[in-house]
């Protein structure tokens, strides 16, 4: 049997779709050990596949009775390009961040955003909403204790980082804490020039275990509101959030409602927010309230559930 992976890909989509997907068959293939299935990843851009015309052809060599169903994280497919692969796969699994009106009725919904179910008044058992369906990966695991002082500051802006926040965020921290080491992540589509600065170290293109390593040198960080947010969630370290994407609004909001990150509206707020998180008592605060959620915790039975595993 066959699983086909459709996401957006390229510099444009960064790398948050692609990692999402590779998450996705990561833990189907951990409750498949058994079973011969064969998983087909259908990067978008990279087949064109956003043309109807396209989409069209690569399904006509698809047979249905062969193949487990479809898992499609994109924005870049409308309502039409849902309803061609309905037509074809026995089962959709449509990742979604923002309750988009383009899924066919029958489509199986993902959101593992803290508090996604606020987003969808209406939802059924179709739908998996919320931290426990997280994609996560294991490798990222908790540092418990909060140190006496910052030393370390981990800094990430996603695959991409169009705004380049990597650099202009830079004076904002030495500003703040200027002996703090800083642990800058540039991902696979970053196109600036590296930054370069005192107590700096800059990271390329990372694998998870690098960045789970990276991370656990560090007592404090800044992100963007994409898939990092929840691997700097599961480490438990206190976070300071950027909204770098529209759909990474409602997830920021959720954690800063919560308690458990800091939300920074512009990089001018930042000095004080670092200040903020200085003492060792806020931090282990952040730190215990984090602990508390129960991250994936519900999503391979849900993947056994949808696609009869």
């Amino acid at each position: 049997m066959t699983l086909y992976y459709f996401y957006d890909d390229g510099a444009k989509a960064g790398l948050g779709h692609y990692r999402r997907i590779r998450l996705l068959a990561q833990k189907i293939k951990h409750i498949t050990t058994h079973q011969k299935i064969e998983h087909v990843f259908c990067p978008i851009s990279t087949y064109a596949l956003q043309h109807l015309e396209n989409l069209h052809t690569f399904c006509a060599n698809i047979h249905p009775q062969q193949t487990l169903g479809a898992i499609v994280d994109s924005y870049i497919f409308e309502a039409k390009h849902f309803a061609l692969l309905d037509s074809v796969f026995p089962r959709l699994l449509c990742l979604d961040d923002e309750n988009r009106n383009v899924y066919p009725p029958k489509s199986f919904i993902l959101n593992g955003a803290l508090n996604a179910h606020k987003l969808y008044p209406h939802h059924d058992s179709q739908y998996m909403l919320g931290i426990d369906f997280a994609l996560c990966d294991e490798i990222f695991t908790p540092i418990p204790l909060a140190q006496e002082r910052v030393r370390a500051i981990f800094v990430s802006f996603g695959g991409s980082d169009h705004q380049n926040f990597s650099t202009q965020i830079l004076p904002c921290i030495q500003s703040s804490m200027p002996s703090c080491t800083i642990h800058l992540v540039l991902g696979q589509y970053y196109t600036h020039l590296p930054p370069t600065g005192e107590n700096l170290i800059c990271h390329n293109a990372l694998s998870a275990p690098q960045m789970q390593q990276v991370m656990q040198q560090c007592d404090i960080a800044i992100s963007a509101g994409g898939g990092t947010l929840i691997e700097l969630a599961q480490s438990l370290i206190p976070t300071i959030m950027i909204e770098s994407a529209l759909n990474q609004h409602f997830q920021i909001t959720q954690f800063a409602t919560l308690g458990a990150f800091k939300h920074a509206k512009s990089l001018a707020q930042i000095p004080k927010i670092l200040q903020s998180l200085a003492p060792k008592s806020v931090r282990q605060s952040i730190k215990n309230t984090l602990a508390t959620l129960h991250f994936g915790q519900n999503i391979q039975s849900a993947l056994r559930n949808i696609f009869g595993l």
